[in-house]
């Protein structure tokens, strides 16, 4: 029996399944120390050195005025009544989409640091770790031999 949508789409097992379902920003860093060093996202990732990709929901993806340097910058906001999506460009050219409140002002050309809520991390097309909460579910798991 399949798991019900709603699962399928907070806890995707592959980067395929990840991206086909919904929208999902693919950061790719390496990971150092337990810690992923991108510049965007330093995040704990408890699994052993080397590549990942970190799969972000746009409603996982927070973003907080930088101050001075920014991680990122906005490119633009697109207002769709109930909420607005900003898409944001990092510093290694990867451009990543948050979902905000409809009352948000985030101007293009912003500088911005954003943050991950809640993520996936995958080696290998394998889910390796898991943090945060996306809809109901809290957790933090590490899987197999990362």
């Amino acid at each position: 029996m399949l798991p019900p949508p709603d699962r399928i789409y907070r806890e995707p097992e592959t980067v395929f399944v990840a991206g086909f379902i919904g929208s999902m920003n693919f950061i790719r860093a390496t990971v150092r120390g337990g810690v992923s060093q991108h510049a965007a996202f330093a995040l704990s990732v408890p699994v052993s050195d080397g590549e990942v990709v970190l799969a972000v929901r746009q409603e996982a993806l927070s973003l907080v005025a930088a101050e001075g340097m920014g991680a990122g910058i906005v490119h633009r906001s697109i207002d769709f009544g109930t909420h607005k999506i900003v898409e944001v460009d990092l510093d290694d050219g990867t451009r990543v989409r948050a979902m905000t409140s409809s009352n948000s002002a985030w101007a293009k050309g912003a500088l911005v640091e954003p943050g991950a809520a809640a993520f996936r991390a995958f080696r290998d097309n394998r889910l390796v770790q898991e943090s945060g909460a996306i809809g109901a579910r809290q957790k933090n798991r590490v899987f197999g031999h990362a």
